[in-house]
């Protein structure tokens, strides 16, 4: 954990404390994009993110390939597929996942807004899933802010739905890196809450067209949750 004094009611006035510290104030007329939500017809993304875990008792790895194409300015679809170690076992599958997305036209003042809608199959669990997620963003000037809400529900006797939350603070320097902080966790589980948050970089690997390398350390803010994580994104554009 970060420190003794961090427990789970102290996970949410800090993780507000940390988006607070990065709070849009500039004053320039660029709209830089909001994670998840912008999109452009006929554009094809494709991620490769690794997160390495530390449990305090070794190091977890899980593994994500995700794809989208935008069909239209509005409509995208894609599909992602997981896998997951724990401490000491072998890479297993853990889920396959297709998506529908949908964007509404983005508002003068910078607000967006989208929804997306997922099935697919959770190998562990050896059941169906269910996923709806609302994006909701702002972006002014060189800053921009997202959260994203999700729900997730296995179609297996007895199984609850699942809620979360990621939130984000992006800033935009001149020379095209990012930097930004980002939050995330359960918003209510039948099993364990898990509240994260830390600083991450996006850095781009070339010019317009080159791919992006994403790089972040997240800290556990309870005891629920792992001690840190670590994740690297690639994403192509094309």
């Amino acid at each position: 954990m970060l420190t003794e004094f961090i427990t789970k009611k102290a996970a949410w006035p800090l993780v507000t404390a940390l988006m607070a510290v990065l709070s849009p104030a500039a004053n320039c007329q660029t709209r830089p994009d909001i994670d998840g939500i912008e999109t452009e017809a006929g554009e094809t993304e494709l991620e490769f993110e690794t997160r390495f875990v530390d449990t305090g008792s070794g190091t977890g790895l899980k593994f994500q390939l995700q794809a989208e194409h935008a069909l239209s300015d509005r409509w995208a679809m894609g599909g992602e597929i997981e896998f997951e170690r724990e401490p000491g076992d072998a890479l297993l599958a853990d889920a396959a996942i297709a998506r529908m997305n949908w964007r509404a036209p983005r508002a003068k003042n910078g607000l967006g807004f989208a929804l997306q809608a997922g099935a697919g199959y959770a190998f562990q669990d050896k059941a169906a899933v269910l996923e709806t997620a609302a994006y909701l963003g702002w972006s002014g000037g060189d800053w921009s802010l997202s959260g994203r809400f999700d729900m997730e529900q296995l179609l297996k006797g007895g199984a609850e739905p699942e809620f979360g939350y990621r939130l984000r603070t992006v800033h935009e320097l001149e020379s095209g890196i990012e930097i930004g902080v980002e939050a995330k966790g359960d918003i209510w589980n039948d099993d364990d809450r898990q509240h994260s948050a830390g600083p991450f970089i996006e850095l781009p690997l070339g010019g317009e067209d080159a791919p992006g390398l994403e790089l972040g350390a997240f800290a556990g803010l309870n005891e629920d949750t792992p001690d840190m994580y670590y994740r690297v994104e690639i994403e192509f554009e094309f």
